[in-house]
């Protein structure tokens, strides 16, 4: 038998206010979604950003829309629609 004492993680940091998805450490979720508006919508309603609409198509990824969209606590969500 082992005993474990595990410590809750700390609050940690605020994502830094010139944070971009290009930076070194930027990590996201992709999530496909039936309707990206109403998604957005969601997102937006309960406190997140959300960065423009753009068209994926070209990049021959299997979706037509993207959008990357931020919670109050700072996690990226890049919503795609087929």
């Amino acid at each position: 038998m082992e005993f474990l004492s595990y410590l809750e993680p700390g609050a940690g940091r605020p994502a830094p206010a010139d944070a971009a998805v290009n930076d070194l450490w930027h990590w996201e979720i992709n999530v496909e979604v039936a309707d990206l508006s109403a998604a957005r919508d969601a997102v937006s309603e309960r406190g997140g950003q959300v960065r423009p609409v753009t068209d994926v198509s070209t990049f021959d990824v299997g979706y037509r829309w993207a959008s990357l969209v931020e919670d109050r606590d700072g996690h990226f969500v890049q919503l795609l629609q087929r």
